[in-house]
């Protein structure tokens, strides 16, 4: 899945995320830097104390500052991989802003992504160039081979009001998307308009092939909001959100408590009817981030909750200190029943960005996402990391089965009296266990004492590739003069490619064949050699 930048959540919209489409085909160079500074994953970063990058050789020595964490080898530095080459890409972009929440692969090779945009130019975003009002939801298939957008399908959903695309995910049994959000107008891809309950409500949509094959609503006149999809390998899909009022998906109705609720819900393959579904409350927030089914009966969700959360279903009640918030990690079965939750990061409410999941074909967990002012695996020795400023380092962790910490990285500043953010955005595991994140960095990012970048604009993005035991394999930078972020990150069916899909504004990109000027908020989609 979504994913994931800082998520367009109620109480404003962030236009200062991260975007996505295409439109002109170009070569994409990733640079990187060769300012590095020496022993530059000590503190803060990729070498720092409490394992944040000792462990698993992601950095090896101590560096400029801590203790050598867990006491890995100095094997992490890894080669620069495909450092030098001239990446393919392709820019969209227009008067407006567009801001794109992730992307995936469908059975014809296409990669297809989701997001919204601001106003009513929509160039190559769709085959309807015609915005319909506020904030508008697109789908967008493109062929990887030229870069070209696919018209049909790629097409333009919503009315006057905000609507809002959070996630997507392919079905492997049809090969089609899913596309999970919120709407705010009447919601129809094309099988008849579904009428708003007044407020936000949670829409899900399932593509197949050129067409739409179902659509669901839920929600009444307060704020419900779908934010992560997943299907499994029968082609039932699972969403996850958060919600105030009251959500109908079977009989009984979920009431939300207090504040945001979370709740997750499966839908059948052949019409998106609702199986089953679970709400968790508590004395604060509760939503889903991200939501993962690698196989049927089995789903892995991240979230965040605060003060406490406990599920309609059995599973023991989760509390901590009322001044904190923490991000999850919880494995759930098909009978609705909680295996297990962990805690992956506890801190000041407010200091979470969201986290990604990916989950291997041996059944591990992968995890990314932002923390600050907060610790890292507070209940877990081995992976517990502490950042106490106030910006945020990005992280990356793996879990087994039993939702134990394998390895946790920690990726900040070179120097960490700089306080500056650091976030993942997206993550991705491929079929040899190897592990792809990508996201954003203000200032530097240290990935291993010897692979670290300076930003060259107010922030830059970068791809990483891991091994399965944490170590570094290859990084890359995607710079320019203003903002640039990587935001989602797919995998080709046949094993060679990797493509990132992210933003740039406020200066150019360094393209091949000449600098790349957006016209305001613009996107790219570019691929990378595994």
């Amino acid at each position: 899945m979504v994913k994931k930048v800082r998520k367009l959540l109620p109480g404003g919209v962030s236009l200062g995320g991260v975007i996505l489409m295409l439109g002109g085909c170009a070569s994409l160079v990733f640079d990187e830097l060769s300012d590095m500074r020496e022993g530059g994953g000590g503190s803060a970063g990729a070498g720092g104390s409490a394992g944040a990058g000792g462990s698993a050789g992601d950095g090896g020595s101590a560096g400029n500052g801590g203790s050598a964490g867990n006491g890995g080898s100095a094997g992490g530095g890894g080669s620069a991989g495909n450092g030098d080459a001239l990446i393919s890409g392709a820019k969209f972009g227009s008067s407006d802003d567009q801001i794109v929440y992730g992307a995936a692969l469908d059975g014809d090779g296409r990669v297809v992504m989701a997001g919204m945009t601001l106003g009513t130019s929509m160039q190559d975003v769709g085959c309807d160039n015609a915005g319909k009002g506020g904030l508008d939801m697109f789908v967008t298939w493109v062929d990887p081979k030229d870069m070209a957008v696919q018209c049909p399908p790629s097409r333009l959903l919503g009315g006057l009001n905000s609507d809002v695309p959070f996630g997507i995910a392919a079905d492997p049994d049809t090969g089609g998307v899913g596309i999970v959000g919120f709407a705010m107008s009447d919601f129809d891809c094309g099988k008849g308009a579904l009428t708003s309950g007044g407020g936000r409500d949670v829409v899900v949509a399932k593509f197949v092939g050129n067409g739409c094959l179902w659509q669901k609503s839920f929600g009444d006149d307060k704020d419900q909001e779908g934010q992560a999809i997943a299907f499994d390998s029968a082609g039932a899909a699972y969403i996850g959100g958060r919600f105030k009022g009251t959500l109908v998906f079977e009989s009984p109705r979920v009431n939300n408590t207090n504040g945001f609720d979370a709740f997750i819900a499966k839908l059948l393959l052949a019409d998106g009817t609702p199986s089953w579904s679970v709400h968790a409350s508590g004395t604060g927030d509760q939503e889903v981030h991200d939501i993962a089914a690698p196989a049927e009966d089995s789903i892995i969700v991240g979230g965040r909750f605060s003060e406490s959360i406990t599920f309609n279903i059995p599973a023991p009640p989760v509390t901590q200190d009322p001044a904190n918030d923490a991000l999850f990690v919880a494995s759930l079965d098909g009978k609705k029943e909680v295996k297990w939750l962990v805690k992956i990061a506890e801190g000041p409410i407010g200091d979470s960005s969201p986290i990604s999941l990916a989950v291997a074909s041996d059944g591990n967990i992968f995890v990314a996402g932002g923390f600050r002012s907060r610790t890292l695996f507070p209940d877990q020795t081995k992976c517990k990391l502490v950042n106490e400023t106030q910006a945020e380092d990005a992280f990356v962790a793996k879990l087994n089965l039993a939702g134990e910490c394998q390895w946790s990285r920690r990726y900040g500043e070179i120097d960490p009296m700089l306080a500056e953010h650091q976030r993942a955005h997206a993550i991705a595991v491929d079929a040899v266990l190897n592990v792809y994140v990508t996201g954003e960095f203000h200032g530097s990012i240290s990935f291993s004492a010897d692979h670290a970048f300076q930003s060259l604009g107010y922030a830059d993005g970068f791809v990483l590739k891991l091994d399965n035991a944490g170590e570094h394999v290859w990084s890359r930078v995607i710079a320019g003069t203003g903002n640039e972020s990587g935001n989602a990150v797919v995998l080709d069916a046949l094993g060679e490619l990797v493509y990132v899909a992210g933003s740039f504004a406020d200066g150019p990109l360094n393209f091949e064949g000449g600098l790349l000027t957006p016209a305001s908020s613009d996107v790219f989609l570019a691929k990378l050699p595994r």
